[in-house]
């Protein structure tokens, strides 16, 4: 499977987090732009909090943040998904994925949904993928049902609290 090619009927390709795009950000969006050769438009308010986050050191992955891509159609970043962590001593790897909210209700979330799951299934041969949600039925709950993961059962996240757990079936 290559991420770098969007998935037909998707219209979505992944473009994988690189630790120098922090840097690019900070020279300013049209740097970051010039670099990468994405556009940043509506995206630019959340981009630079996703590279912040991403470089965070209390989370694990790939140069201390998440192993994360950005969604792109065409040139433009729609959103931004990630392998949240490394897999856990249940042979569990966590995915999460936010579409950026002037490119919402139009398929990117799901469309992320699904390539983060295949690319977890890639880099992780035999790990069980999961998304964990706010405990209440949203478009997040929507499209992991809807991409064939299953709620599995409740758990307490740091930030959020209580949280349902879906597992790839």
């Amino acid at each position: 499977m290559s991420l770098s090619e969007p998935l037909p009927g998707l219209g979505v390709r992944l473009v994988p987090f690189r630790p120098e795009m922090t840097g690019w950000w900070a020279e300013g969006p049209a740097v970051f732009e010039a670099r990468t050769g994405l556009e940043a438009g509506e995206a630019a308010p959340w981009i630079g909090k996703v590279l912040a986050r991403t470089r965070a050191p209390e989370f694990e992955g790939t140069g201390g943040g998440w192993h994360g891509f950005w969604a792109v159609e065409g040139a433009a970043v729609v959103g931004a998904c990630a392998h949240a962590s490394a897999v856990d001593g249940g042979g569990r790897l966590e995915m999460a994925y936010f579409t950026f909210p002037p490119f919402e209700c139009r398929g990117y979330g799901r469309a992320m949904a699904v390539l983060v799951r295949a690319a977890g299934q890639v880099r992780m041969p035999g790990a069980r993928v999961i998304a964990k949600t706010l405990p209440e039925e949203s478009a997040s709950t929507r499209i992991l049902a809807g991409i064939g993961m299953k709620r599995v059962g409740t758990a307490l996240d740091a930030r959020h609290g209580e949280v349902w757990v879906w597992e790839a079936a």
